[in-house]
């Protein structure tokens, strides 16, 4: 159970539980965080929203790090919430999105090769003669040697292998990306106030274009990567639909 009092300690890092997630039992709800689907987002709206109403600044800025050990410091058991939300994201996007977003525009590990993060991580990289800035056919070729980068683990295994296969039917409401502001208003209607971010309101052209310069290779590898989760999240997503979105901007970007 959560203690009221943990926001005093120092926080840690830790790997969530299955069953684990952000409480909020003031209002008896929680939410399971998931990387690469708004946790950033999602967490930082409630940070804001908790300490407005605890007294503390709406406008309360902080680093993505400490956001995300904020939703650490205050998660547990969801077994302890009526309300219990999951928020999921089609695999393959998830998965381009992960790269494009960790080794390509946060340069994560170009930092790594640097000794910026670390000499174990700098020793993993040079051990397994990993390339600094892979192109994504070249990530995705060696992307089990990759995984032993702690960050693109933790930002890209699989919802089935974070949750341990737990039926879904645990949570009271899944809902896919797609829908990200209906879960945002199912938190407001929670909270009594509501919850916005123009960050999700941009058009998904990016993603669109991302998946236009996969090639094919490239894209079944990634499908063979993420079936997992097409199976695990079935009722949401599908292997066929995705394809069809692939060949579509395929066709688009060789235009």
């Amino acid at each position: 159970m959560w203690n009221r009092d943990s926001h005093r300690r120092k926080p840690k890092w830790r790997a969530l539980e299955p069953h684990e997630g952000y409480l909020d039992q003031d209002y008896d709800f929680g939410y399971r965080q998931i990387a690469k689907i708004a946790t950033t987002s999602t967490l930082s709206l409630l940070r804001e929203q908790r300490l407005s109403r605890n007294g503390g600044s709406k406008s309360a800025s902080s680093s993505i790090e400490r956001v995300h050990l904020w939703g650490i410091v205050h998660s547990a058991s969801l077994t302890e919430v009526k309300y219990r939300y999951l928020v999921v994201r089609d695999p393959v996007k998830r998965f381009v999105s992960a790269y494009q977003n960790k080794v390509v525009n946060k340069r994560y590990l170009v930092q790594i090769a640097a000794g910026q993060r670390g000499k174990r991580q700098q020793s993993l990289m040079l051990d397994q003669q990993l390339e600094m800035l892979p192109s994504l056919a070249q990530y995705v070729q060696n992307f089990e040697a990759y995984r032993c980068i702690v960050r693109i683990d933790s930002h890209t295994r699989s919802i089935f292998e974070l949750l341990e296969g737990l039926d879904l039917s645990f949570y009271s409401e899944v809902f896919p990306m797609e829908e990200l502001s209906k879960f945002w208003q199912r938190l407001g209607d929670h909270l009594g106030s509501p919850l916005t971010s123009a960050h999700y309101q941009k058009s998904s052209g990016g993603m669109t274009k991302n998946l236009g310069r996969v090639d094919r290779d490239t894209f079944e590898k990634i499908l063979s990567i993420t079936a997992e989760d097409y199976q695990y999240l079935s009722a949401f997503y599908s292997v066929d639909k995705i394809v069809s979105e692939w060949e579509q901007a395929h066709r688009k970007n060789r235009q």
